[in-house]
């Protein structure tokens, strides 16, 4: 997975790499490619302020982040927003690559809400709101020109990974 995320970062040669602030780099064994990724990343840091993390996510050429679900039937993930992963972080950056779970490919939005719902009403989860990501925005004006990524990242990759 790390030798990816480093393929996928060479790839797009960013400036400025945001990654969320979150324990989830230990659930896919990539707590020592965080530490030595380059560039040197940015955090979402909770407590730090919403303009704080905002005009980093806006800064940002790629953002890294963790997918809750995929939705088979459309292709679209599903984010939680949470502290360390504010609602920005997936969509202010140039470039997104969302890391998700084969074990969370449900087949569309009703059982990712059901299990949402599930985990709220648990305890498990504290959100403001969930996001349904389907790919970069796109825009067509009055004389018909297209323009990909008006409201988002010019692009998304959704990486799916076996469970560990």
């Amino acid at each position: 997975l790390a030798d990816t995320l480093n393929a996928y970062i060479e790839h797009d040669a960013p400036k400025t790499l945001i990654l969320p602030t979150t324990e989830q780099y230990h659930d896919y064994g990539l707590d020592e490619w965080k530490q030595t990724v380059t560039p040197k990343p940015m955090y979402w840091t909770p407590g730090k302020g919403r303009d704080f993390n905002l005009k980093q996510a806006a800064a940002a050429d790629v953002a890294i982040g963790f997918a809750d679900y995929l939705l088979a039937e459309s292709g679209t993930i599903t984010v939680a927003t949470t502290p360390g992963q504010g609602r920005g972080f997936h969509f202010l950056p140039t470039h997104y690559l969302a890391i998700v779970k084969k074990s969370n490919i449900l087949p569309r939005s009703r059982q990712a809400m059901d299990r949402y719902d599930a985990a709220m009403k648990a305890g498990q989860l504290e959100t403001s709101n969930i996001n349904f990501i389907t790919g970069p925005s796109n825009s067509g004006d009055i004389e018909m020109t297209l323009v990909v990524g008006v409201h988002g990242p010019l692009d998304m990759t959704y990486l799916v990974v076996e469970d560990m």
